[in-house]
């Protein structure tokens, strides 16, 4: 076969293909058309009950980290004030004790916060993927 022939038959298949396609009356081809609007639509709603999970799980995380920097600062702000207080006693044995009980609550109140943002973190994740198992189906 020459080149030519060859060239003409490979212009010709989507001809081919397409006068074929139109010979079940179309019916096939509108099918097709529907399903993949469905599917489109379908995606994007999807897509975004995905976006909404992800965003209610940033706003959960946000709130956390709001909270667990607000009870650092309280901490920090109290011991302060009971360092302050121990600097000024005059029995240095009292004073010692002063400042390790300072540095020890301080401590307790920070790891306390530390437990309640990764709980929070822990169900804004868990809330995430219920809710984007439940997207997809």
């Amino acid at each position: 076969m020459s080149k030519r022939a060859l060239f003409a038959i490979t212009l010709a298949i989507p001809a081919i293909m397409a006068s074929s396609a139109l010979a079940d009356n179309g019916q096939n081809n509108n099918n097709n058309q529907d399903n993949q609007v469905k599917t489109t639509a379908t995606t994007s709603t999807k897509k975004q009950c995905v976006r909404d999970a992800a965003k209610a799980q940033q706003k959960t995380v946000r709130a956390a980290m709001h909270d667990y920097n607000a009870a650092r600062y309280t901490a920090l702000a109290a011991r302060e004030i009971a360092l302050k207080n121990a600097e000024a006693m005059t029995d240095s044995i009292a004073a010692k004790a002063a400042i390790v009980k300072a540095n020890q609550d301080f401590e307790t109140a920070v790891n306390t916060a530390r437990v309640s943002l990764k709980t929070a973190r822990d169900a804004a994740r868990d809330a995430f993927t219920t809710a984007v198992a439940a997207c997809r189906k």
